[in-house]
């Protein structure tokens, strides 16, 4: 443009910022540091759809698991239906004995079918959350003696690099930045000007001129902006310190309780699968002592009832354990 001084030439000027109370630096680091935290967030994310997926999983494994002891409640029950009428044949039962384990056998027929159609259903739920089939055998490699636990003070201590609590601590850190940079607004502004003036169209390049100069300002009144922004931005920081407090005793709250359920699983374990055993050799034991009269009809389909369902029992403490086992892993962020 023209200058005013000299008409006759054309000037060009620059302006550069020296110093703006690092307001530039305050921001660029809040920014780095949020970007942090959503990082931090996306694999707090993955760790609970993991952990939602695995539910998801070991509950399909579970329902597959009663069908299986459904299925052998229906074989037994047919067999001791088939026994029953060759003993109406000769005399040694009664029709109505017959008649209950009809009804019981097809109660148990009526069980098997709806447990296959949940089991689709979940089946069907899990390839698609998964969004692929899989197999359900090999991905389950826990047992009480497998089982490998730390003390609880060491999975409490791992909490402090768990995703979520790191997306947090980036997050105060930012807004910590971001206040200090509209802190910033209080200092002077200093920029560095230069000035290039040339001459006309006909000499553009001869007779080049420079100068050089400094320029302060600052703002005397803008109506307690700054100090509202500073205020806020103070909010903001609190505001997260108490939720990342909250984070904090919520993790170690969900790691005790795991932690807890998994002792507390390994042990039942081992009990039931003696309870187990004991209800089978009772079942055997009473089939006996009813073909030679000692026992009634409705004290065989009790025993078979409480033998099925002490197996439903070990599958569903079986399928407790190592669930909460997953959940811990993810706790810490481990790979499962």
């Amino acid at each position: 443009f023209p200058s005013h001084d000299r008409p006759e030439a054309i000037s060009i000027r620059g302006v550069q910022r020296i110093f703006s109370g690092l307001k530039e630096i305050y921001t660029l680091q809040s920014m780095n540091s949020l970007i942090s935290s959503e990082e931090y967030r996306i694999k707090s994310y993955h760790l609970d759809l993991l952990s939602e997926v695995s539910r998801m999983y070991f509950q399909t494994y579970l329902q597959q698991e009663r069908i299986k002891n459904l299925e052998e409640l229906v074989a037994l029950s047919l067999d001791r239906e088939n026994l029953l009428k060759q003993r109406v044949r000769i005399g040694k039962s009664r029709n109505t004995e017959l008649r209950q384990a009809k009804v019981q056998t097809h109660l148990h027929q009526i069980n098997l079918q709806e447990s296959i159609m949940l089991q689709e259903t979940l089946w069907n739920d899990l390839n698609t959350a998964i969004g692929k089939k899989i197999s359900l055998e090999p991905l389950l490699a826990y047992s009480p003696e497998n089982l490998k636990l730390e003390s609880i003070e060491h999975y409490v201590n791992r909490l402090s690099q768990h995703p979520s609590v790191l997306a947090q601590e980036a997050q105060i850190y930012g807004l910590q930045k971001e206040k200090n940079s509209w802190q910033s607004d209080y200092f002077p502004i200093i920029n560095l000007t230069s000035t290039y003036y040339a001459q006309a169209a006909q000499n553009w390049a001869a007779n080049p001129e420079w100068d050089f100069g400094l320029t302060i300002s600052y703002p005397f009144f803008e109506g307690g902006l700054t100090r509202a922004r500073v205020a806020e931005s103070a909010i903001k920081v609190s505001r997260s310190v108490n939720q990342l407090n909250q984070i904090k005793l919520s993790l170690e709250n969900q790691v005790r309780n795991v932690y807890r359920t998994l002792l507390i699983k390994s042990q039942q374990q081992k009990t039931i699968d003696d309870i187990v055993q004991d209800n089978k050799n009772n079942f055997n034991e009473i089939k006996k002592e009813f073909a030679i009269g000692l026992v009634t009809n409705l004290e065989v389909i009790t025993a078979l009832n409480v033998y099925i369902e002490s197996l439903n029992q070990k599958v569903e403490n079986s399928i407790a354990l190592q669930l909460n086992y997953v959940y811990l892993k993810s706790l810490m962020g481990d790979e499962l």
